[in-house]
């Protein structure tokens, strides 16, 4: 069974965060009712000021793929960049533990032929 995603309470919920520079940053976070969305495919658009990332669930009832956006994040290079070292120090400690992620798509030529 699916692991569910973790209630919002409305209440602060703080966190430690370790940055870059190894400085400990505790951050509060005063969460409204926020949905876990699951995406399985991303766009993204980049101009000299922003990086756009647009989610969807990408479905394949017909021929031709379809995807129902299901979010939009906007953010600076700056902070595109923070989220890259991020995600690529998280998925190099879940490799360590859990084995290598198989690559289902390595480019966007392969979206049609990939089926879930």
């Amino acid at each position: 069974m699916p692991k569910q995603p973790k209630q919002h309470t409305g209440k602060p919920e703080t966190t430690e965060v370790v940055s870059d520079q190894e400085e400990r940053l505790t951050v509060t976070f005063v969460s409204a009712e926020v949905p876990a969305i699951y995406s399985n495919f991303v766009q993204l658009t980049v101009t000299p000021f922003d990086i756009g990332l647009r989610f969807a669930q990408l479905a394949y009832d017909s021929p031709k793929p379809t995807a129902r956006e299901v979010a939009r994040v906007v953010v600076s290079p700056q902070t595109a960049k923070a989220i890259l070292r991020l995600l690529e120090r998280q998925i190099r400690d879940y490799e360590k533990n859990y084995g290598e992620i198989p690559e289902v798509i390595k480019t966007t030529d392969d979206i049609t032929r990939v089926r879930p």
